[in-house]
């Protein structure tokens, strides 16, 4: 049996345009060796393999495993919800010798406009979700991932509901004010509301508050 000495963990970043959160997020996978990123505007340009076909993903990811990859995946105009749930199926295919003991090597999904692809009540409303699986137990397969959006309240339950790690920035709408208060706790309202452009708050896997 293969030692797991890293734990899989997500990430939820949430602010308004402008605050510093894809910057943030971009930090974190910056020595990420095997990474898709789910990019559904086009503008993470600094990850520079741009790939807009779900059949070359799968393709160029199995055939790259070994040596890393880090790549972008653009989906169709009106079908992020669905493909970002194929990507996320495929990854629990390739992870499963993760699962099962076989190796250690960790995948990251990086998603941007995660209100767009795991908006609210999807996972109650789309039949088998891939990336709702992947909320739930891709830590499981050696699977991390990285969540952002503007519109914290707009991203479904179970993404929110299972971070491990969450980075609140500016927010510029109350019900986004009020759902990071729930997660962060009453006290801490006002310093939500007080943020600044590329300031924020951080809750850590063991529950610290910084």
């Amino acid at each position: 049996m293969i030692k797991k000495d890293v734990q899989a963990r997500r990430i939820g970043i949430f602010g308004a345009s402008g605050s510093g959160k894809t910057t943030k997020a971009l930090d974190l996978v910056a020595k990420v060796n095997r990474l898709i990123a789910f990019d559904p505007l086009d503008d993470l340009t600094k990850i520079k393999t741009r790939i807009s076909d779900l059949g070359y993903l799968r393709k160029f990811v199995i055939k790259n495993y070994a040596k890393g990859f880090r790549v972008r995946f653009v989906p169709e105009l009106g079908k992020a919800k669905e493909q970002l749930s194929e990507i996320s199926l495929f990854l629990r295919e390739l992870q499963a010798g993760y699962k099962f003991n076989r190796h250690n090597a960790l995948v990251t999904l990086f998603v941007d406009e995660l209100d767009t692809s795991f908006p609210l009540n999807i996972s109650r409303s789309m039949g088998e979700n891939g990336f709702y699986f992947l909320c739930c137990r891709g830590r499981h397969y050696g699977i991390n991932i990285v969540g952002i959006s503007q519109r914290m309240s707009l991203v479904d339950l179970p993404f929110r509901a299972n971070l491990s790690d969450l980075f609140v920035f500016r927010l510029a709408d109350f019900n986004d004010i009020k759902a990071a208060t729930q997660m962060l706790g009453t006290p801490y309202r006002q310093r939500i509301i007080d943020l600044t452009n590329f300031k924020y708050i951080y809750k850590n896997p063991e529950g610290v508050i910084k």
